[in-house]
């Protein structure tokens, strides 16, 4: 097998065991794939979202082809940058960096806020019951203070 290609099985190969710890799947890569697949509002506020989907369903072919391949590949079917990239977003998934775990902290943002908005509802409400009253009794009785 060339020596690029092999480097690189050897980096997705690791990629692909961190991805089934990820999600306690057999299907590694695969998993991480389908679940950037699953619908989701917060996408857009992952920066990089799309160019890392579409890299990391370009390596897996990459990864595919060579283990398909074998000893029978001469050419390299992949580059450095390739190699450096799985071993990045590997790096990525181990310390919570990498795509999903940033969706899944922009969700968790997103349900406490709406949790907090929630809970405040009855205050805005008794606030705004209060200012209502105030101005219905300054209404009646006037808002002139009498001098003593």
């Amino acid at each position: 097998m060339n020596k690029t290609n092999l480097i690189f099985a050897n980096e997705y190969e690791n990629l692909n065991d961190a991805c089934k710890l990820k999600f306690d799947s057999e299907d590694g890569v695969a998993a991480y794939i389908a679940e950037m697949d699953k619908p989701s509002d917060y996408k857009d506020k992952v920066g990089g979202w799309g160019e890392d989907y579409h890299t990391l369903g370009k390596c897996m072919h990459i990864y595919n082809v060579v283990e398909l391949g074998g000893a029978k590949l001469r050419k390299a079917q992949c580059t450095k940058q390739d190699i450096a990239w799985v071993k990045k977003f590997t790096e990525r998934i181990e310390k919570g960096t990498d795509p999903l775990a940033k969706l899944e902290k922009c969700e968790e943002t997103a349900r406490k806020i709406r949790e907090t908005i929630e809970k405040a509802k009855p205050a805005i409400k008794n606030i705004a019951i209060g200012c209502g009253v105030t101005l219905a009794l300054t209404a009646i009785f006037g808002g002139k203070k009498k001098n003593k």
